[in-house]
């Protein structure tokens, strides 16, 4: 709030009731601005308490200050000093600002710490300078050394707090996260990146990530006497919240050796690549990240559990690969490296899919299926042999269809496939029989005319068929009729044949001609009958 009077001003802010071994009193933040000076003051007292009453409730100790008189400062609000004012109601929170983090640390190495914060109440603490100026400020946390004069407490003005920052973070209330990020960016020194804004949370917690490093505290820190390296606290936006002010000093030491070793490695081409690392310190358990590298490419990673960690590579080509691996050490363990060859071989490729009987004559076609478990095996080639001819194919979406030739002799062919291989995919062969049977014949015959006199001498004309040829061979033509049968035989020429069947008595006759078969195709018969009259 602002007085103003005769030309002069006087902000007021963040007004507290500060209880301390017992004594009660009002205090604050002073701007002050006369015709003649221009000044801020700290925590000053701004009246004083006669008498307090305590009540606990769930949500914290509820305090009635009664006899509450103006103090020296408090004269600047344009009232005498000793005037008396209004009984303050207030409600002091039970819980205390406090930070969660590791505090032991390698003096060799940097470190990414995640730390955690509770009871930092967003309400408590409003900008005063800067971009959040009276906006709620939340919370900076800093890494680096302190003095004694650093504590939290209300005796010492904010620039007495001596410290030096090596790295720091800041934690704000949702409604004021955008302003911060955008300082933040706009503060960073070029070619660094800004430091991290994170969420102060309603409850008052907070996780904000910083890198403790020795060496960048000392650098940050001038040739003077420290107290000690610590994890701080403090009211962002030169907001005067004494609780907010937490110290946690943290210790560095020379760490713990380390070493690292890694398993054989068994790798196929197309296939990830598992890089199992194992490492080991005295009297400790390490922790942290281990990186594998080819060539001085980062190619995999891994965070220990157990000390042990197994990082994925993506594939890698036929051949071998020389990778080092690197444990990064953690706040106790200290590096360390190792190195491993990795050959990879073609991935095992199977052949399968079946070959097809193939009639005599008629074309079919076999489709076979070359897999190699998840690794393409396109672009190879597939080659089917046998006794008298070959068939070969391109392997495409792992499959390739290849014709049979149509016309070997009925009978069991021993074949042989075989794949070529690709780049990645191992060349195999396997073997399979060819089995081929005689075309299926169909027999007609027909006997001209089909009516004829006891004189007459009608013809049996016989035709028999196969797919894809032509068949060879004999017919045999009974004839059957008034009780008697007679049987004749007839040699085929271009699948056909003739029998004149002579004089017969009066009756009706049954022709049957039965094709024997061939080397080719397979028998058949047909029927067919005439009268004589």
């Amino acid at each position: 709030m602002t007085y103003a009077w005769a030309g002069n001003e006087v902000v007021l802010d963040g007004p507290q009731l500060v209880v301390k071994n017992g004594v009660a009193e009002i205090q604050g933040n002073l701007q002050i601005d006369t015709d003649s000076s221009f000044e801020m003051r700290f925590g000053v007292k701004l009246a004083t308490v006669g008498h307090l009453t305590r009540t606990a409730t769930p949500a914290g100790l509820q305090v009635v200050a009664s006899d509450v008189r103006l103090a020296e400062y408090g004269a600047f609000l344009g009232y005498d000093e000793g005037t008396v004012l209004d009984d303050v109601h207030a409600l002091l929170a039970t819980t205390t600002p406090k930070i969660s983090s590791v505090v032991d640390f390698r003096s060799d190495g940097s470190a990414q710490v995640t730390i955690t914060g509770t009871g930092f109440s967003p309400s408590w603490a409003t900008g005063l300078r800067g971009p959040t100026t009276g906006m709620l400020s939340g919370v900076r946390v800093a890494v680096g050394t302190f003095t004694s004069l650093w504590e939290p407490s209300d005796d010492y003005l904010d620039q007495n707090r001596t410290t030096d920052v090596a790295a720091q973070s800041w934690a704000v209330p949702t409604a004021t996260r955008a302003t911060a990020e955008a300082a933040v960016v706009a503060d960073a020194p070029p070619g660094t990146a800004p430091i991290d804004v994170a969420e102060l949370k309603a409850d008052g917690s907070f996780k904000v990530t910083v890198t403790v490093d020795k060496a960048a505290i000392d650098a940050a820190a001038p040739p003077r006497h420290v107290d000690g390296y610590a994890i701080y606290t403090y009211p962002a936006g030169q907001a005067y919240v004494p609780a907010f002010e937490t110290v946690t000093p943290i210790t560095f030491h020379d760490g713990i050796t380390s070493s690292t070793s890694v398993d054989p490695v068994s790798a196929v081409a197309g296939k990830p690549v598992a890089v199992t690392v194992r490492t080991a310190a005295s009297g400790r358990v390490p922790t942290g990240t281990v990186v594998v590298r080819s060539a001085g490419r980062e190619v995999g990673r891994a965070t220990l559990s157990q000390g042990v960690a197994t990082a994925t590579l993506a594939a890698l080509p036929v051949g071998s690969h020389d990778l080092a691996v690197e444990y990064l050490g953690d706040a106790w363990v200290k590096p360390s490296t190792s190195a491993v060859t990795v050959t990879v071989v073609k991935a095992s490729a199977k052949i399968t899919g079946a070959i097809p009987v193939v009639t005599y004559g008629t074309g079919r076609s076999a489709t076979l299926t070359v897999s190699a478990g998840g690794v393409a095996t396109d672009g190879g080639t597939l080659t089917l042999r046998g006794d008298g001819f070959t068939r070969s194919g391109v392997v495409t979406a792992g499959k390739v269809t290849l014709a049979l030739p149509p016309k070997l002799a009925p009978g069991s062919y021993p074949v042989t496939i075989s794949y070529g291989g690709t780049s990645m995919v191992a060349a195999t062969t396997r073997t399979a029989t060819l089995k081929v049977v005689k075309a299926t014949s169909t027999t007609t015959v027909k006997v001209t005319p089909a009516s004829t006199s006891a004189t007459g001498t009608p013809t049996a004309s016989v035709a028999v068929t196969a797919a894809g040829s032509t068949p060879t061979g004999t017919v045999r033509l009974t004839i059957t009729g008034n009780g008697k049968s007679f049987v004749r035989t007839v040699t085929l020429s271009g699948g056909k044949a003739a029998l004149q069947l002579g004089a017969r008595a009066a009756g009706t006759y049954t022709v049957t001609a039965a094709y024997l078969g061939s080397a080719t195709a397979a028998s058949s018969s047909g029927t067919t009958s005439y009268r004589v009259v």
